[in-house]
């Protein structure tokens, strides 16, 4: 049996603790090595937890890219710091995967992708959808033809959102960070749906439309967003993205759909949601065709497992593996998402002027 590749984790916030090292205890493929995080508090208690020892927790990331051992790192920080983390670790000769997005600004994250490359490093963007078996099986049923020529996408993905979370510095965090420079829902959860959607497609966008909605006023990126898009190759695309979505009910649930239309079929993903454990329980994978008609379930398993799989695959192999979402791919779903949620700024401004003008119809 081959060495498990051993892995530096800087940054041990939410999505860490949700997503990466879940995955990483007791991968057949990676070790969670070494971690870094600025939070004391947070370090302990994750060094603790997950049996690292004191010589392999760090406050500054810089001493974890300094360990020989280290192959790989995932940099899940907050957004800001992603791109002179990532850069520093290319130059360390670090494999990486990145959190989305993979920049503050999309200029960084091309830079980002240019030193992986001049550094001869992988470079993976947490774009998880992509790893879903669901996805997969949808994925083949395209290629395969069942469902000829695809001419729409339809991807709906409704929940209620971050909760809201005390800093322990006073600096944003929780709902109210990822509401702010995280980008909102169309950025920050729908990079994933957006990178979907080019490879359904087989094509990459050329036009989009968004509208948002600021149901909670006090941010400035719209917690409710539809955007419409067609591609190069003619294929049209609705992706819908909310984190208001009964966002203050009693009890939470969640709508996620996938839909490719083809000229001579369908093929659905759906989610089975549990109210009760307020988790996904699986997925069913609908296939509507000539040939045949039937549906797939799959069990909810986790999408890092088989991305830290396919990353120590893509490590041994030197190389970057075709499929999998690399940084490239990231970065051109991020250029999407941000031209969609400068269009929904745009347009609310434009909506404001016309309820501006229609008020003073109603002045008493």
């Amino acid at each position: 049996m081959a060495e498990k590749i051993k892995i530096g984790l800087i940054g041990c916030g939410a999505a860490a603790m949700y997503g990466h090292i879940p995955a990483l205890t007791g991968h057949p493929d990676c070790e969670l090595y070494a971690i870094a995080e600025v939070n004391p508090q947070r370090l302990e208690f994750v060094g603790q937890q997950y049996n690292i020892p004191i010589e392999r927790r760090f406050p500054d990331y810089h001493a974890l890219l300094d360990l020989v051992e280290v192959q790989g790192v995932v940099v899940a920080t907050r957004v800001e710091q992603h791109y002179g983390i990532v850069m520093s670790a290319a130059m360390a000769g670090k494999h990486i995967i990145c959190e989305r997005p993979m920049a503050a600004l999309v200029p960084q994250g091309w830079e980002i992708v240019d030193a992986a490359r001049h550094y001869n490093v992988i470079l993976l963007n947490n774009l998880t959808v992509r790893f879903e078996d669901s996805t997969r099986l949808m994925l083949d049923y395209i290629s395969s033809g069942q469902i000829g020529k695809v001419f729409a996408i339809r991807i709906v993905n409704l929940w209620s959102g971050p909760e809201r979370e005390k800093s322990y510095n006073g600096s944003r965090h929780g709902r109210d960070y990822f509401m702010e420079e995280g980008g909102g829902p169309i950025l920050l959860s729908g990079l994933p749906y957006f990178d979907a959607a080019r490879v359904f497609a087989g094509s990459e966008f050329r036009d989009i439309s968004a509208m948002g909605q600021w149901v909670e006023a006090e941010y400035s990126n719209p917690g409710h967003v539809i955007c419409t898009g067609v591609f190069e190759n003619g294929v049209i695309a609705l992706i819908e993205q909310s984190w208001v979505y009964g966002h203050l009910a009693a009890e939470k649930t969640v709508v996620n759909r996938m839909e490719v239309l083809g000229t001579d079929g369908i093929v659905n993903c759906y989610w089975d949601w549990d109210p009760q454990s307020r988790q996904n329980r699986s997925y069913r994978v609908q296939l509507f065709s000539a040939g045949e008609c039937k549906e797939t379930f799959f069990e909810k398993s986790d999408p890092h497992i088989r991305l830290y799989t396919s990353f120590a695959e893509m490590i041994r192999a030197g190389k970057t593996l075709p499929g999998y979402p690399t940084g490239e791919d990231g970065i051109v779903a991020m250029e999407t998402a941000v031209r969609a949620l400068d269009e929904c700024r745009k347009n609310r401004y434009a909506r404001n002027e016309i309820l501006r003008e229609q008020s003073k119809y109603w002045v008493t």
